[in-house]
């Protein structure tokens, strides 16, 4: 084979090494693009472990639907237990909104982990309930109301639903 290859005329090497060129650009362009901006973010648990601090809160509302029901007591959990724990009770907020498993369907009184990956502040309205994360900070809610419930995020309306069943 290294015969073969010795002997080849220069420019035959040259337009081999052009297809092949070529055919790497292809494969680069052709591949799968990051279409939900989430797979773009570092989950580095060392910047984002906070700690929810919130005095217990319920809003009342003309139409309450949703109700934040956080414990005084300081939650000592890192990131990476809060993630483990409210495993498939997530709802994540990527690069412009996107939300990981956008349509959910929970239990009255379940608890849910409000959690945003991005490097900007961001306001999460579930219902008429809101709630303000930090970058890459996290927030516990408790859904106390049964029904169906948008979710927007900052000014994406309509990013998720959540429905509330007994």
């Amino acid at each position: 084979m290294k015969n073969f290859i010795e002997k080849m005329p220069q420019n035959y090497k040259l337009a081999i090494g052009a297809v092949i060129v070529i055919v790497a650009g292809i494969l680069l362009l052709k591949s799968p693009q990051k279409k939900d901006g989430l797979d773009e973010i570092p989950l580095d648990i060392s910047q984002s472990e906070q700690v929810v601090t919130s005095a217990p809160k319920r809003t009342k509302t003309k139409q309450a639907d949703v109700s934040t029901d956080v414990s005084s007591q300081v939650d000592t959990r890192s990131y990476a237990e809060l993630i483990l724990a409210f495993q498939g009770r997530t709802l994540q907020f990527g690069n412009n909104c996107v939300v990981r498993m956008s349509d959910q369907v929970y239990k009255i009184g379940s608890e849910i982990f409000l959690d945003n990956r991005t490097n900007k502040n961001v306001s999460i309205k579930i219902g008429s309930e809101v709630y303000e994360l930090p970058s890459y900070g996290y927030k516990l809610a408790r859904l106390n109301t049964e029904g169906q419930f948008r979710v927007d995020c900052g000014d994406y309306k309509n990013v998720a639903t959540v429905t509330v069943q007994k």
